[in-house]
């Protein structure tokens, strides 16, 4: 997570590098395996795997005080969508989390999971992030950060 503060706007980038290395990692291990005879199977899980993580999309939020807007940017592998919101609009900027016992077998898994969400005054929900993580200090810092430039509570 990168941000940037340029000219009245405050850009937040949020790059899955993790989702598109192991996306790599799968379509290189696959291709070779797909091509033989014995091992086509497993070669096309690996490739099919990698290619749905392939698939997770770059998020980029733009604050913009002159023209008073917040822009969600999802740039995926063959698309864009582009969603904006007028600040008048946006109501809170709120720290969602999700506890999860996760899979029986694996104990890793379990625990608080987070994303950043808009809540707008219709009482629309709308998410900064596509998945939830882990990673509590950095989800604050995004929602504190983009509630101060905004000028709206966070909760």
């Amino acid at each position: 997570m990168k941000y940037t503060y340029e000219r009245g706007r405050l850009i937040i980038r949020l790059y899955p590098v993790v989702w598109w290395i192991s996306a790599a990692m799968g379509i290189i291990v696959g291709l070779p395996l797909a091509l033989r005879p014995d091992l086509w199977v497993t070669g096309l899980t690996f490739v099919g795997v990698g290619a749905c993580a392939a698939l997770t999309p770059a998020t980029i939020i733009t604050a913009d005080k002159s023209r008073a807007t917040l822009a969600i940017d999802r740039w995926y592998l063959f698309f864009h969508v582009r969603r904006e919101y007028p600040f008048f609009e946006v109501a809170e900027v709120q720290l969602v989390s999700r506890f999860s016992l996760g899979e029986p077998w694996v104990s890793e898994r379990r625990g608080t999971y987070f994303r950043v969400v808009v809540v707008l005054t219709s009482g629309r929900v709308v998410s900064l992030q596509p998945a939830y993580s882990q990673n509590h200090r950095s989800r604050v810092k995004m929602a504190q950060r983009l509630g101060d430039f905004i000028g709206v509570p966070r909760h």
